[in-house]
């Protein structure tokens, strides 16, 4: 086969890296997104000769999709061409688990309870899911780079109810890993992976199997007969520092399934408690074991029966919470951040004798409650017939980075009907529309495996994972229902000023789906979050979540209810494309919630965009009056007022004032006020504001525009040339605040002096000539004096030769600003290229840049005398390597990355 074969037209094969029982495992490349991948291939000839095979090969697949968990070996797709079956999954770099025994025989306990606690969530996850693994061994744990494991190999996976891939009584999986039910030919359940996790484990920390023999028949021998060695006589009790980890591998590996652990979930909430540094309740007697001396020794079985009895005594609660008291770790459990999901199923008769097997057999969910002091608590919502919820120790969706928010989709709750992978349709459309509808967007959408039932548990997993936005809910046959809420208040970037319980109770909204393929959450969760940036006054996020809801034509949802909320959302779903339709939501919404100062605020932007200034301003007036009293968005809004609409700058710049006074941790104040007093042509204020908004990591190109300007004004070439470069690399779209203004406004705020402002500079630093000249022609079609639109109209035209007209638009700009010492350099050169005749009028410009006080500055191009244009022109001039003309470069001018 041909290392070089394209699969599905995008995955590249490579070498082998592995071979298996079914087939060969190759390195690949996805040509799509350059990343590693591996490529398994069923093996031609055992599907030839061994035809169940292919079966077992797609149910791995299958079985992969289907739990998409961080800790089980992702499957990126599955292709049957040319005759040929591959499986696409998640390349890990690390190795296999069997690789690092090798190198380490008997790893750190540590490490062990690490990987531990990961395969339990892994093997938690598929055995919810009713899929049993059946061959848990080290080879089949890979390792990444940074030593998380991933379990991988579903190869021989038993999944639900469909029918066994083997004849009875026949032996599948590794034989050493084989639980003793397996041997004797009966069916393999959940308890069958514990047994083999059990031994796998064991051996990490002894670095030896727990049975072994001279032949493969004394090996079987020895797990269906022979109790395995004692841990304690491989490994020094001081390495473990508790009883607990040994007693929960005997038991793990008890020759009974019945007495085993019941849940791969109940492993991990023991190995968590471990992990917590505190012996199991049970095992705190164990200093009643060593008695007077501190040599004595706690006998392996013993260990085993405390571990198992811990689980299966039959207590009843009232007695698990006085044993919780009496071990010390009732504090822990009170403090707790999170959850464990477990059936409240104690029966009323469970005090009756003839009850005490059903008592035993629920005693594993019990105890599961009982491990809390790991960072576990029981939540009773006061029905008996509720369950408790699932919340993970830590935060099990893919990280983010500094400066980005997470959205959170937690995993739908099956109801009824055929399963579906509601979540991955939900998180693919919030990905579309939320990260890559705009540049340079810094929301990030992640999925958890925890199921969400309630919005206390919402509020949990989003404080866990620093979510700005859950979204949990279920579906049946019919429909998804599907809640977004706002997620963890410590998650945003300052705080609130609007009470967040109070933000909270208009944005949370809930919506019905018949479509999750189709119909998208992206306006709903842009609502919500809306109402927090206006919260905490974080005006350029509040805007530029209108500009995604513009981009957006997929079908919405049916929103729930008639509460404030629901005709909040009805308002954001109508904003943009009905506004009029979407202010009488807000009407009815205020009938309702009357006090709340967001929705006074919403109506206003309503009565903006549709021209209404007095209603818009009765309005701001009004959440001013509601709304605490450093809460600055409706001074903003009379600033956008101000700016947009009447082009009364000197009152704007008051306004700013206040906003910059309860955020001056942010780029976009200073961003605001410094735009606005460039406009005015006040220099040095502007230069202080964006100076500071560019040293705050701008995620718009909007501070760029005033800061080319102010450098070019302070002849700092280094600077500009910085600026520009930057701007071209971090933000190429020119128009962004135009579509803020559309997306907010209307046409009327899109043609007021300050967009064209921007984007005539953005096209500048991108060198769009014909577009910088567009711009430059609407900001002087609006009648503001200043010689910046004069100075890039020039710009532009010399780029395009067009020498007289530069001339022109020079002199117009000059005539502004005759203090301005860039102006006359730019006009030498269009005069110096109109020929010999215009070459004393160049030389007066020159000389008045050599007698003016940025002299210094100019020096290194003036001192090539009137002939500079074969060196420097308007071409070359901000791009050119400035070390070659004496100039020192560096990072200078950036904002310091």
């Amino acid at each position: 086969m041909a290392q070089t074969q394209l699969i599905a037209g995008r995955f590249r094969q490579g070498k082998e890296i592995g071979v298996g029982g079914m087939g060969t495992v190759y390195l690949g490349m996805d040509t799509q997104t350059g990343e590693q991948v591996a490529i398994k291939v069923l093996k031609p000839d055992i599907v030839r000769d061994t035809p169940d095979l292919l079966e077992r090969f797609e149910r791995e697949g299958d079985a992969l999709r289907r739990l998409n968990h961080p800790t089980i070996v992702k499957v990126l797709g599955t292709v049957e061409e040319n005759g040929n079956h591959y499986i696409i999954l998640e390349y890990v770099q690390g190795g296999s688990l069997r690789d690092y025994l090798e190198k380490t025989p008997q790893m750190p306990i540590s490490q062990v309870l690490e990987i531990a606690i990961d395969l339990s969530d892994a093997l938690g996850r598929a055995h919810r899911l009713n899929i049993v693994h059946r061959d848990i061994k080290p080879a089949n744990v890979l390792l990444a780079e940074d030593g998380t494991p991933r379990l991988t190999d579903f190869g021989i996976a038993h999944i639900g109810d469909t029918s066994r891939m083997t004849q009875e009584g026949s032996i599948i999986g590794t034989m050493a890993y084989m639980p003793p039910e397996a041997l004797a030919g009966k069916a393999v359940d959940v308890r069958g992976d514990i047994w083999s996790f059990g031994v796998m484990l064991y051996e990490m920390v002894t670095g030896r199997h727990p049975f072994v023999g001279e032949s493969t028949a004394e090996m079987l021998f020895s797990i269906v007969k022979n109790d395995p060695p004692d841990i304690l006589s491989l490994r020094d009790y001081e390495d473990f520092g508790s009883w607990g980890l040994p007693g929960l591998i005997y038991w793990m590996m008890e020759k009974d399934r019945e007495k085993r652990p019941a849940s791969a979930r109940l492993v991990g909430a023991m190995v968590e408690h471990l992990m917590a540094g505190r012996e199991l309740p049970q095992l705190n007697a164990l200093s009643n074991y060593k008695g007077d001396t501190e040599d004595a020794e706690l006998a392996p079985e013993t260990a085993a029966e405390l571990a198992r009895s811990y689980t299966t005594a039959g207590f009843s609660v009232e007695k698990l919470n006085e044993q919780l008291a009496n071990a010390d770790i009732a504090a822990s459990l009170r403090t707790t951040e999170t959850v464990v999901e477990a059936q409240q199923v104690i029966q009323k008769e469970r005090s009756q004798a003839q009850n005490r097997t059903a008592i035993v057999a629920v005693g594993v969910v019990i105890a599961i409650i009982l491990l809390g002091a790991a960072g576990f608590a029981f939540l009773n919502s006061g029905n008996t017939n509720s369950a408790a919820f699932a919340v993970p120790r830590d935060c099990d969706a893919e990280p983010i980075a500094e400066g980005e928010f997470m959205i959170l989709v937690a995993q739908p709750e099956y109801i009824d009907g055929d399963e579906r992978d509601v979540q991955r349709f939900i998180t693919d459309d919030l990905t579309e529309h939320l990260e890559q509808t705009i540049p340079n967007a810094r929301y990030r959408v992640r999925n958890t495996e925890t199921i969400v039932r309630d919005s206390d548990i919402a509020e949990q997993v989003a404080e866990l994972c620093n979510a700005v936005v859950i979204l949990w809910g279920n579906y049946d046959s019919q429909r998804v229902e599907i809640t977004i809420q706002l997620g963890a208040e410590d998650a945003f970037p300052a705080p609130f000023i609007i009470p967040y319980d109070e933000t909270r109770v208009i944005a949370d909204g809930r919506y019905h789906l018949t479509n999750e393929r189709q119909q998208t959450l992206a306006v709903g969760v842009i609502g919500s979050m809306n109402l927090a940036w206006a919260s905490i006054n974080e005006a350029y996020n509040l805007v530029e979540g209108l500009t995604i809801t513009q981009l957006i034509s997929d079908p919405q949802p049916e929103i729930v209810g008639s509460t404030a909320s629901a005709r909040y959302h009805q308002y954001i779903a109508n904003y943009v494309n009905e506004p009029e339709l979407a202010i009488t939501f807000l009407d009815q919404a205020i009938v309702t919630n009357g006090g709340n100062a967001l929705l006074y605020l919403g109506r206003a932007l309503g009565y903006q965009r549709v021209s209404d200034i007095d209603a818009a301003q009765e309005d701001i007036d009004t959440a001013r009056r509601l709304g605490p009293e450093n809460w600055a968005m409706p001074d903003i809004m009379l600033a956008n007022e101000a700016v947009y609409f009447q082009q009364d700058y000197e009152s704007a710049v008051g306004l700013l004032d206040t906003y910059i006074s309860t955020r001056p941790d942010a780029w976009f104040p200073y961003t605001y006020r410094g735009s606005v007093h460039y406009l005015l042509q006040n220099y040095d204020l502007a230069r202080l504001d964006i100076e500071q908004a560019l040293a705050l990591n701008p995620v718009s190109n909007i501070p760029y525009a005033s800061g080319v300007g102010l450098a070019l004004r302070d002849a700092d070439f280094v600077r500009t040339q910085a600026l520009i470069q930057e701007a071209q690399r971090k933000f190429p779209n020119p128009s962004v605040l135009e579509q803020i203004l559309s997306a907010t406004f209307n046409e009327e705020a899109v043609s007021s002096p300050l967009t064209p402002f921007v984007s005539a500079f953005s096209n500048f630093s991108l060198g769009r000539w014909q577009a910088v000249i567009n711009d430059a022609n609407a900001i002087i079609e609006t009648g503001v004096i200043h010689p910046d639109p004069y100075m890039l109209r020039g710009f532009a035209q010399c780029n395009l030769q067009d020498y007289e007209s530069a001339e022109a638009s020079y002199t117009e700009a000059i005539n502004i600003a005759p203090d301005y010492t860039m102006l006359y350099f730019l006009r030498a050169e269009v005069r110096q290229r109109q020929g010999l005749g215009r070459a004393l009028d160049a030389l007066a410009d020159l000389t008045v840049v050599t007698e003016s006080e940025q002299a210094t500055q100019f020096a290194p191009f003036t001192s090539l005398g009137v002939d500079i244009t074969a060196q420097i022109n308007c071409e070359t001039i901000f791009d050119v390597d400035l070390t070659e003309f004496g100039f020192e470069t560096g990072t200078e001018g950036t904002t310091g990355e």
